[in-house]
């Protein structure tokens, strides 16, 4: 994403402008990668999953890294120092946690797909594959974006409260309280830019719980594409037969004698 366009776009109170230059930073495909071989019971509701052409949500607390959802950062001692008390630094903190720490999240990769790395992380070694969708709405889509270190908004979570404390009870929210709303919200999808070979792509349900679900394909703005199984991938008739059943090619990945990218073979090509 075009970051200084962005800011620049939301500084000026400007949100449509600020979300059209969100959606333009969004690939027209996207791949996400699926383990197997990890129990029987998971390669059942995982290819269970595929074949009904759904998206598995999940908690973030089933997520690899330990810094999820901690993107942001607020000081506690500059707020005090600007007159605000404990207890409603304390509110503060659970608003952030609620607008932007909460949530079931799918997640995406933009990266090439033929790279080992992605792969090895989130296939098991090759042994499972990867899906490719075409991306028809962009709108559900979030780019995460990679820093050297938490963002600190403590200034604009400053704003918010005066904002709120300078509002009469049954006050409706402004154009810039949904700026700010906006900003805070990117907490779900800031890393840290050791994760930037990921160009990862999520999809956030803004619900709190700690259990996963399935939702349509097509109810996320995508469109299930191909199939791609893994190098080590067992289960080839087993997927064929899911992309017969879905009318989507489905292809292999086999060891390159010349590169360090792997080479794509058809496995089945539908009409």
């Amino acid at each position: 994403m075009n970051i200084p366009n962005y800011s620049e776009a939301l500084f000026r109170g400007n949100l449509n402008e600020a979300f059209r230059v969100k959606r333009e930073a969004i690939p027209t495909k996207i791949y996400k990668f699926i383990p197997l071989g990890i129990s029987e019971e998971a390669d059942r509701n995982k290819l269970s999953t595929l074949e009904n052409d759904e998206l598995w949500f999940s908690p973030i607390s089933s997520f690899n890294d330990p810094y999820e959802y901690m993107g942001l950062h607020i000081d506690n001692e500059k707020l005090n120092r600007a007159g605000y008390g404990d207890e409603l630094i304390s509110a503060v903190h659970e608003v952030l946690k609620a607008i932007g720490g909460q949530g079931l999240v799918c997640c995406f990769s933009a990266a090439d797909y033929r790279a080992a790395p992605m792969w090895a992380y989130y296939a098991n070694w090759s042994k499972g594959f990867c899906v490719e969708y075409d991306v028809v709405d962009p709108r559900p889509l979030r780019e995460v974006l990679y820093e050297p270190k938490p963002c600190d908004v403590t200034s604009i979570v400053a704003n918010l409260l005066k904002d709120a404390l300078d509002k009469n009870p049954g006050d409706s929210f402004d154009a810039q309280s949904a700026i700010t709303m906006e900003l805070l919200s990117a907490n779900t999808c800031i890393k840290h830019e050791s994760w930037k070979h990921e160009q990862e792509f999520r999809i956030v349900i803004p619900v709190e719980s700690n259990r996963g679900c399935s939702l349509p394909v097509s109810s996320s703005g995508l469109k299930t594409c191909r199939i791609i199984l893994g190098i080590q991938c067992n289960c080839r008739q087993k997927i064929e037969a899911i992309g017969r059943s879905l009318n989507i090619e489905v292809s292999k990945l086999i060891k390159s004698e010349k590169s360090f990218f792997s080479e794509e073979v058809s496995e089945n090509i539908v009409e």
